[in-house]
């Protein structure tokens, strides 16, 4: 049940996107506070934590250490990027971003914090218009924001990582079909 009151919570939040939609430490306690307060009486301390760069020394250490154990009480995680540098969670299944990550580079490190389990796993970009421009993300992220349905994401991605030794072809084998990515799931 719990479960479900944070998808709902999360929900209800992005539909508020527009006040939501920065990348910082004031973002991930704002959003915090506001889903504690949605779920209030849930003990949502012990399900939804938050993590960034300036978390006191006791939560520096143990909402990492709760985090990643298999049988972790910790459901919901609200971080900066300053979480996954060095995590290795198997079992992540939902990556949601409010607000674009600044490189191609950062978003593919970002997401691939995703399903390392075999299982599968969602990563969902939110990004409202004035968060798009070169003071928050380079051209590569502007442009994978406003890919049209249809187009693979994943595809877009590997040929813009430069990754030497892989021609277009090679990457083109392993995008388009189904659970590829969200738009190639919507053909």
């Amino acid at each position: 049940m719990l479960y479900q009151d944070i998808k709902l919570c999360t929900i209800m939040m992005l539909s508020n996107l527009p006040s939501l939609s920065s990348r910082s430490i004031d973002m991930v306690i704002r959003t915090y506070q506001e889903m504690a307060e949605y779920l209030e009486g849930s003990n949502t301390d012990r399900f939804i934590r938050f993590f960034h760069a300036k978390v006191d020394k006791s939560s520096e250490v143990q909402v990492p250490s709760e985090f990643m154990k298999p049988d972790s009480r910790i459901r919901c995680l609200i971080s900066t990027i300053a979480f996954g540098l060095g995590m290795q969670v198997p079992d992540i299944s939902y990556i949601i971003h409010w607000g674009p990550p600044s490189t191609i580079l950062d978003y593919w490190q970002e997401v691939g914090r995703c399903a390392r389990n075999n299982k599968p796993g969602w990563a969902k970009l939110y990004t409202p218009p004035f968060s798009v421009n070169p003071k928050h993300c380079d051209s590569e992220v502007q442009g994978l924001v406003k890919l049209e349905q249809g187009s693979c994401l994943r595809r877009y991605v590997l040929r813009h990582l430069k990754i030497d030794n892989i021609s277009h072809d090679a990457i083109d084998v392993c995008c388009g079909g189904e659970s590829c990515c969200s738009h190639c799931d919507k053909n």
